[in-house]
């Protein structure tokens, strides 16, 4: 009889402890994401599994992530946390990090290529995340523990692209001093200038500084200054024509900088953008819309 008891006891167990382990494990998720530092030291004391999986499908890392360095994730680091491990977007914890700006968070992960390298499946960066959203000093940590400033996505697209993207003439500077091409282009031909084109003089300078081709032109055949013209943008069409745009060049449907002028006007607006500047390539016809 004793010996009945006892199997049933374990039996009983073995079914208990794992419903013990998901509990712990959604416990530790919980105080991770909350930053709980005292919650998450005690259960890991308590041998809950650092990597265990959360209700939807993250670790404590990930959910700490966004806090950047803080109590919880050096506590979970401490521990083994796995870095490579990735949330349902396939984003690593450092971007999740770097996205919230969280510089110390670059400089404290363990060294690997995880710190700099892809982190998702695309071959989206952490460092095209940092420009993207104008994170300057987060971008100059990356580039300080090597990350490369020419990393390209599937699409071609690259950190450059996405700092002209959001018009960052300072991450623009910072990534073209570590050796960002500036001419690069994406699979159907956009390049950091045809993207800074149409908003920030600043960042269309800083890119024209470092030799941007203004005349590159996409696969739909259109250039920086169709794109500035179309925009209505004056000063960013001048500083195109200074550095050798060409006006007279045309797309894939037969329009000119000039065309895209004209089709770019709001209504009731004169405006002129320049173009009859360029000497002996445009008309000096004012288009009044």
């Amino acid at each position: 009889m004793p010996g009945i008891v006892s199997v049933g006891i374990l039996v009983a167990l073995l079914f208990t402890l794992p419903s013990f382990a998901a509990d712990a494990n959604k416990d530790l998720c919980k105080a991770a994401s909350e930053w709980d530092v005292a919650t998450v030291r005690a259960l890991l004391a308590e041998g809950t599994d650092v990597n265990g999986k959360c209700p939807d499908g993250t670790t404590p890392l990930l959910k700490a992530a966004a806090g950047g360095i803080t109590g919880v994730v050096e506590a979970l680091l401490a521990q083994g946390a796995d870095v490579k491990a990735r949330d349902s977007d396939n984003r690593l914890s450092l971007l999740i990090g770097v996205v919230k700006d969280q510089v110390r968070f670059v400089r404290e992960v363990p060294v690997g290529g995880q710190r700099v390298g892809a982190i998702a499946g695309d071959g989206w960066t952490a460092l095209m995340s940092a420009a993207l959203n104008g994170h300057g000093a987060v971008v100059q940590s990356l580039l300080n523990v090597g990350a490369d400033a020419n990393a390209a996505d599937s699409a071609g697209f690259t950190a450059l692209m996405a700092a002209a993207l959001n018009a960052e003439a300072t991450i623009i500077g910072i990534l073209l001093d570590k050796g960002a091409d500036v001419n690069a282009g994406t699979h159907t031909g956009l390049t950091a200038l045809k993207l800074a084109a149409g908003g920030d003089t600043q960042a269309v300078n800083a890119l024209l500084a470092k030799f941007a081709d203004p005349n590159l032109a996409s696969m739909d055949g259109q250039t920086a200054l169709m794109d500035a013209s179309l925009k209505g943008a004056s000063t960013i069409v001048e500083a195109l024509l200074a550095k050798g745009a060409r006006v007279n060049t045309v797309d894939n449907e037969g329009r000119t900088a000039l065309m895209a002028a004209a089709g770019g006007m709001k209504p009731g607006r004169s405006v002129s953008v320049g173009l009859r500047y360029a000497p002996r390539q445009a008309t000096s016809r004012r288009f009044v819309l």
